[in-house]
């Protein structure tokens, strides 16, 4: 755990997770996650924000006793309900007597629901609505479907910080750190990246009409502090920036190639289509998708303007593996605007293909044919055509050069 003053009435709780190895049971955590909690202390009020997930409470309240008297917290923002935030509320609960839970009008029936509290203890609050907590105020805004219905954010005013909830974070423990300067940003903006293509990106339509209603209301960031990763205190808009990129998105000049191969005969054509693709001077994302986690693919996925899939028949269908990453591709809604083509080799009959591009067709690709199928094991001349197949996808990929 880690205490660290924010700003003059900002503290923030961080919580390394180095233990859990999926995020919402799905996503790796090969460099752990933090939770962050905030307190903020104003001349008439105490308010803290979000906890942490029910098997740190115990430390929380503990590490919260070092920093205030329980009972003077006057309330509870709750910026959306997922346990990873909401998780110690009743612990916290039942020793802040006098706290009362401040939430969207969404999230009123939900804390109800989860928690059993009293219809007293949860108060909903407006869109603008701000709080004088003596010396400042606290300002609520809403932005429902980032990611959860009842998300909201909150802005301490003449201070600059930005409560962002889960916009703007990212996996990745801190180790002891809380603030951008004091990390290797390149690691965590890596993993913002994964985080906003794995949990965030299926609403992004609704992270830019959060940033454009921030900015409208003319609010001057000077921190922006989310729930997950470093605080953004000394370039705070850099991950604003980052979030409107990946949201647009901003194509890069790559091709993403995801292929299954039971005994490596459509191996040996992505392969073969990789190194055509890379004789343009276009950078291929090439991913086994038997062995490497949806999670990593979805983070290439997000600012690809071309990709390939490659599967063999089985069972007169698609490859699973191939079938689990186009379930993921299709929720986070990332085929429409973008190229696809088809590869692969097979034995019984060519019916996967058939099935592949309607799939395709139905996510909104813009198909790229003719595509390139070997009955049996590929021979060097189907690996020259191949490499040929590569070259024009690679050719198709840089007309995204800016």
């Amino acid at each position: 755990m880690t205490v660290g003053k924010v700003s003059d009435r900002v503290y923030c709780l961080s919580y390394d997770d180095k233990d859990l190895d999926l995020f919402e049971s799905l996503w790796p955590l090969p460099l752990g996650v933090s939770y962050n909690s905030y307190i903020i202390f104003g001349d008439e009020k105490t308010i803290l924000l979000d906890t942490v997930p029910q098997r740190f409470s115990e430390r929380f309240i503990e590490d919260l006793k070092g920093l205030v008297d329980l009972k003077s917290i006057d309330f509870l923002v709750s910026h959306h309900l997922e346990h990873d935030h909401s998780g110690s509320i009743l612990a916290l609960l039942r020793e802040a007597v006098n706290c009362k839970i401040l939430c969207s009008s969404f999230a009123v029936n939900l804390h109800k629901a989860f928690f059993n509290l009293s219809e007293n203890m949860v108060k909903s609050v407006n869109d603008g609505m701000s709080m004088d907590i003596g010396g400042d105020t606290l300002t609520f805004h809403l932005t429902p479907w980032l990611h959860w219905p009842d998300t909201m954010m909150s802005f301490l005013n003449l201070e600059g910080v930005l409560f962002s909830c889960d916009a703007f974070g990212s996996f990745g423990a801190l180790n002891g750190k809380l603030f951008d300067n004091e990390v290797d940003l390149n690691i965590y903006l890596d993993e913002a990246k994964r985080y906003f293509s794995n949990i965030v990106v299926g609403y992004r339509e609704h992270v830019i009409k959060a940033v454009e209603k921030l900015s409208s209301l003319g609010l001057n960031f000077k921190i922006i502090a989310p729930s997950h990763g470093p605080i953004y205190k000394f370039n705070p808009l850099l991950i604003v920036d980052k979030y409107v990129s990946w949201s647009k998105p901003e194509f890069e000049v790559k091709v993403v190639l995801i292929y299954g191969s039971m005994y490596g005969h459509t191996k040996m054509l992505a392969e073969a289509i990789g190194m055509g693709v890379e004789s343009t001077g276009v950078r291929v994302a090439s991913f086994d998708a038997s062995r490497v986690n949806v999670s990593f693919i979805l983070k290439e996925v997000l600012d690809a303007p071309v990709l390939v899939f490659g599967t063999p028949t089985y069972d007169a269908n698609v490859f699973p593996t191939i079938l689990n990453v186009l379930d993921f591709i299709e929720v986070k809604k990332l085929g429409v605007g973008r190229y696809a083509s088809i590869f692969g080799c097979y034995g019984w009959g060519p019916s996967a293909y058939g099935i592949l591009m309607g799939r395709l067709k139905s996510m909104g690709f813009n198909l790229v044919e003719p595509f390139l199928t070997v009955r049996g094991a590929p021979s060097s001349s189907d690996l020259d055509n191949a490499k040929k197949f590569g070259v024009k996808i690679g050719e198709l990929a840089l007309k995204f050069k800016k």
